[in-house]
């Protein structure tokens, strides 16, 4: 996506600073001033004679000379200030137009990481669908219709994200829930077919685990990670999703057995349209780095104890309280 960013207008670069300047402004007006009085004073003192019309014709020079520098710094600030002012006004409507520019990159990229979560959602329902066409028993049917009613379940909540736009950066409904268990579901959703559901995976760690979550948006986390394990680390890679509670904090790993990631480019998986691979999108990552700032948390990559690469969510230790 391009975005075209409004270039600030180039403010002419001074030969002296400000100070310099202003001690000549201020130099010359002292100047100018200190030539005035003495010579009008002398003139005045020839001319006059009288002491009392002496002190009147003094006292008038001083005021006529007043009112001239006073109407002089009125309409010399009052330029300088209107010259402000329109440069003001000219910053702030760029900012506003950069501002505009930012929302409209924002929500085009937010369209774009949901349409890919939606994509993830999709590819098990065609995958459901295609088994619910072979010769299956009737429990086996029922069991998949169940798991296709939950899917769509969850590409509602992400259409929903989709429609409120202006607040669909914001996590919404968040409920206290333990990440183990939550870990866990995402199986409930995945049916044998799903390619994620032939991982080696294995869920270990504290059971009592707890932190306010979005459950629809940490299964979106953990089956973005999933998937990216499937398509650098193939389909039947070990797999191990560890939860740890801390005193300030909640971590959830995910660690596969797969190449793992350089670490000249750990940061920028994390960057939208990245991607080591012609076919990828490069907006699975970047969608849990967004998700989990909306929960005031972080990810990491790292290496993993199994040989490949390590995701480490990072949530605040939060109550509902």
């Amino acid at each position: 996506m391009r975005i075209d960013i409004i270039k600030a207008e180039t403010t002419p670069k001074l030969t002296h600073s400000p100070s310099f300047l202003g001690l000549i402004l201020a130099s010359s007006y002292v100047g100018l001033s200190g030539t005035y009085i003495i010579l009008s004073t002398m003139m005045a003192g020839k001319a006059v004679e009288d002491e009392t019309a002496l002190v009147q014709l003094e006292l008038a020079k001083g005021l006529l000379f007043v009112l001239i520098t006073g109407i002089a710094l009125y309409f010399g600030a009052r330029f300088l200030l209107a010259h402000i002012v329109k440069k003001d006004r000219k910053i702030e409507e760029q900012r506003r137009s950069i501002e505009e520019l930012d929302r409209r990159a924002a929500s085009g990229l937010l369209a774009s990481a949901i349409g890919h979560d939606a994509n993830n959602l999709l590819t098990a329902i065609r995958m459901s669908v295609d088994m619910l066409k072979l010769n299956i028993t009737n429990e086996r049917r029922v069991e998949m219709t169940q798991s296709l009613s939950k899917i769509v379940d969850e590409l509602m909540v992400l259409n929903r994200r989709l429609v409120e736009g202006g607040r669909a950066d914001q996590p919404g409904e968040l409920k206290v829930l333990c990440l183990k268990s939550e870990s866990e579901r995402i199986m409930v959703f995945l049916d044998e077919s799903h390619p994620v559901s032939r991982l080696d995976l294995s869920f270990t760690g504290d059971d009592r685990a707890e932190t306010l979550l979005n459950r629809h948006l940490y299964f979106q986390v953990l089956l973005n990670l999933l998937t990216n394990v499937v398509r650098h680390a193939g389909e039947c890679a070990k797999v191990c999703v560890h939860i740890e509670d801390f005193e300030n904090k909640v971590e959830v790993s995910v660690e596969d057995s797969g190449p793992g990631v350089p670490k000249e480019i750990r940061e920028r998986i994390f960057e939208p349209y990245f991607s080591r691979h012609d076919e990828g999108s490069g907006l699975g990552l970047s969608s849990v780095r967004a998700i989990m700032r909306m929960h005031q948390g972080e990810v990491r990559c790292e290496d993993s104890s199994l040989g490949g690469a390590k995701f480490l969510l990072i949530f605040p230790k939060r109550s509902s309280n």
